[in-house]
């Protein structure tokens, strides 16, 4: 037996790429082409098989095989709201890490309370990242490195070509 037809989007009429036509609990299944076609064929095909049409964005259908032969099908769009996402921080303080992996575990906290026991970022109630997988890492004092400030260096940079600059000028004026 072989399965055919096309699939449009049924607000636009356009053609549908790269929807997937599956019999559901098998690996028996194909996808349209660019341009909004499919074929299925196989012996072990029956007429009274139904398959699952799907795409990203679009309402699923269910068709039997017979009634797909060489058909247009048409999917409509749809839409799914999603809860509110919340996204929280701490401040990044590089003075409690002394490694890039250090620098990226304490990256991780994600925020919370001071003890890492609230969750914060959830989807519907469910807590995305439990705030116990990741502590926000404390450091011996024997560990912890005195790191300058990127804006000293510039400020020394600064600081010395202007003091060059002057000695050139004022060796100039005394020839």
């Amino acid at each position: 037996m072989k399965i055919f037809g096309h699939i449009n989007d049924s607000s636009t009429g356009e053609s549908m790429p790269y929807v997937n036509i599956a019999r559901e609990g098998t690996s028996i299944g194909t996808t349209t082409n660019n341009s909004g076609f499919f074929t299925l064929e196989g012996d072990n095909l029956e007429a009274n098989w139904e398959f699952t049409i799907s795409h990203i964005g679009y309402t699923s259908l269910k068709r039997r095989a017979s009634n797909m032969q060489g058909n247009s099908i048409y999917m409509s769009p749809s839409s799914t709201a999603i809860n509110e996402v919340v996204i929280r921080g701490n401040k990044y303080d590089p003075k409690k890490t002394t490694s890039w992996l250090e620098g990226l575990t304490a990256g991780w906290n994600l925020g919370g309370n001071e003890n890492n026991t609230e969750p914060v970022n959830t989807i519907g109630g469910d807590p995305l990242v439990q705030p116990t997988e990741y502590p926000n890492p404390t450091y011996p004092q024997s560990r912890k490195q005195k790191k300058t400030n990127p804006l000293v260096w510039i400020g020394l940079g600064v600081g010395v070509l202007a003091i060059l600059v002057t000695v050139i000028i004022v060796s100039k004026n005394n020839r």
